[in-house]
Parts: structure tokens; sequence; C-alpha cells
């Protein structure tokens, strides 16, 4: 994480993450994601401690069509550090979206 750039401090995924759980019981979110033949970007800051590369190649292995990009030199911030490379790299998935 970027000692200068702090991430924001409200984290509404956060929040929702903790809550999930709990009320999702036994329930298999990877059910038929096979089905989705769509692209997937799944975007990955280089030093991330909270996401590591093998979880992100491990969740996109779900999809057909995903792949997984890292961002060199930046952590789970990498959307507030990084964010020009980031919105490129959204940018160019979501023009291909038909």
């Amino acid at each position: 994480m970027s000692p200068t750039q702090h991430e924001p401090f409200w984290r509404f995924g956060a929040v929702a993450a903790r809550c999930l759980p709990a009320s999702a019981g036994n329930f298999d979110f990877t059910t038929n994601l096979s089905r989705y033949t769509d692209e997937v970007l799944f975007l990955h800051g280089e030093l991330n401690k909270v996401h590591t590369l093998e979880s992100q190649l491990s969740i996109a292995a779900h999809f057909p069509h995903a792949h997984v990009v890292t961002i060199p030199g930046v952590g789970h911030d990498m959307i507030t550090v990084a964010t020009e490379q980031t919105l490129a790299l959204v940018r160019a998935q979501l023009e291909g979206v038909r």
C-alpha cells in the first residue's frame, strides 16, 4: 500500500463481504460460472497481500474466458495509486463488450 496515497476509508464492499457469508450459508457462488462465456477481466496489484495472484487465478479459473492482468508496483490500492493504468485496462475491456 502506498504510504502517501491512502485508500478511502469508506469501503462498502467490505461491509457487504463481512455480512454475506453468514447469510449465504453453504451457498456455492461458483455454480454455473462456467456458463458465462463473455470475457472477464481480473486486475491484480503486484504487491497485493489481500488477494494474491494465486487467489485471483483460482477465481478466474471458474470462467472460460477470463484473464488476470497484474499492475506492477501497487497493492490492493491499485485504483487510487495507479488510476490511469487501471482505468485504461477497464476501458479497453469495456470497449470489447457487446
